[in-house]
């Protein structure tokens, strides 16, 4: 004997499905990447469930994207290229309607490539996202500047308001306005083999160093200082 339903439950379970049915955004696997064509190939990471009509929760297998648009920051012709890899989290943003024209046009605006509204298609995979057991380390000790490189890792650019470090050194970082004006200075100066020419040498260089690079300002890690 077939179970009746209520017309409550009749369009609670309508309005369940329509929602099974907008797609928005999902985290993601990436299980393959392709530089030249700067996609990648991912696995849902999130499980769907869907009910039947006795209200089960039924688990839905995994689903997979193929060829996936890899987003990165851009613009004005420059680029933040991240090496994405097998494994990387990634969040999976669907797009409300097709872009498939968008994506092979000019930039100027298109009619949808179909006219599904917030389905499956036209997804985008923005690596910036990982489960919490994969937490970066390298900001732990250094949350307030901009950290640049392998997450723990020595070969790191890390900017503050006041510098930036480069690398693992205890060596300050030259700038190349400071090195010239250096040998412009040793070029200018005479040298001549005696005390009074070698104080006058020196007199000239500590002159120098006091104005263009005093000892605090080399101080530290490795910084590349502004003045």
């Amino acid at each position: 004997m077939p179970h009746e339903r209520t017309l409550s439950e009749i369009l609670l379970n309508f309005g369940d499905q329509l929602k099974n049915d907008l797609k928005k955004c999902v985290p993601a696997t990436v299980t393959a990447v392709y530089p030249s064509r700067q996609t990648v190939d991912v696995v849902v990471a999130t499980l769907g469930v869907v009910f039947d009509e006795l209200g089960t929760a039924i688990q839905e297998p995994p689903v997979s994207f193929s060829d996936v648009p890899l987003g990165c920051l851009r613009g004005g012709g420059f680029v933040v290229w991240l090496p994405v890899t097998v494994g990387d989290g990634v969040l999976l943003v669907f797009s409300d309607l097709s872009a498939d024209s968008w994506r092979s046009g000019n930039g100027q605006p298109t009619p949808p490539g179909w006219v599904g509204k917030h389905t499956t298609d036209s997804p985008f995979a923005l690596p910036m996202f990982q489960y919490d057991s994969a937490m970066f380390a390298s900001p732990g000790s250094d949350p307030s500047k901009i950290i640049i490189g392998k997450d723990g890792g020595t070969a790191q650019i890390k900017i503050s308001a006041s510098d930036i470090e480069l690398g693992g050194s205890s060596a300050a970082v030259a700038l190349s306005t400071k090195i010239d004006s250096l040998i412009n200075l040793l070029v200018a100066t005479p040298y001549t083999p005696t005390l009074v020419g070698l104080g006058t040498f020196f007199s000239a260089l500590t002159s120098w160093q006091m104005a263009n690079w005093p000892v605090s300002s080399t101080t530290g890690s490795a910084t590349a200082k502004s003045a």
